[in-house]
């Protein structure tokens, strides 16, 4: 078979010629039996690769569908195994999720700082030590914020003192009722006056200790 009349022929069964170019190629099989036979068997090769690729994608689509089957099988069959489990050990599975409750409960109140007071006080500087408890007319007074904390992971009566900020944690009931707070700054030391009670601030980390009574 010539190159051109394959050419011609496949474009012919494509359906890609023209009115009159289809017209000519029928009256060429009509005269010429091998041409006609030439036709023939394009027709037959192309009907053969063409039922090829249904049967191929026909499978395809069936193997899709197969395995798209199973996927719906599967995902059944979990949602059952887990349905099963949560009814067989629905009370014990109840008891975990109270106990986790419970634990996250008191977990986050054992971290968790609640805020008691906010006020301004009065910080008593004293220049001479000789005259810790008789301030006078010596003292040097700023203010600076009071801050009362309960805190369960905290000791009591312990404090942190930072940027003119005086944190106490787990106060004394006597700290909260408290009129009136002073913090006076010792040589070496400070003491916080409450009404008539006095505490000394132990530092045991910079900027940071625990108060002991020392009066009344």
């Amino acid at each position: 078979m010539k190159p051109n009349n394959i050419d011609l022929i496949e474009a012919y069964l494509d359906g890609t010629l023209s009115d009159d170019e289809n017209a000519q190629i029928e009256h060429r099989m009509a005269v010429d039996d091998n041409f006609y036979q030439q036709v023939q068997y394009q027709l037959g090769i192309k009907n053969f690769y063409e039922h090829r690729f249904q049967e191929i994608e026909m499978r395809a689509e069936m193997l899709s569908f197969i395995n798209n089957h199973q996927t719906v099988i599967t995902k059944v069959k979990a949602i059952e195994r887990v349905r099963y489990f949560v009814t067989k050990y629905a009370a014990q599975i109840a008891v975990v999720i109270m106990v986790g409750i419970g634990t996250w409960i008191w977990w986050n109140a054992y971290n968790t700082e609640t805020l008691l007071l906010t006020k301004n006080i009065e910080k008593a500087i004293i220049p001479d030590p000789n005259n810790a408890f008789d301030e006078g007319e010596e003292s040097i007074s700023e203010n600076i914020t009071l801050q009362l904390f309960e805190y369960p992971r905290s000791e009591p009566n312990s404090y942190t003192y930072k940027s003119k900020v005086l944190s106490i944690y787990n106060p004394d009931p006597e700290i909260v009722s408290a009129k009136k707070i002073k913090l006076v700054s010792l040589a070496t030391s400070y003491r916080l006056d409450c009404d008539s009670i006095s505490y000394k601030l132990i530092e045991k980390e910079p900027d940071r200790g625990q108060l002991k009574r020392i009066s009344p």
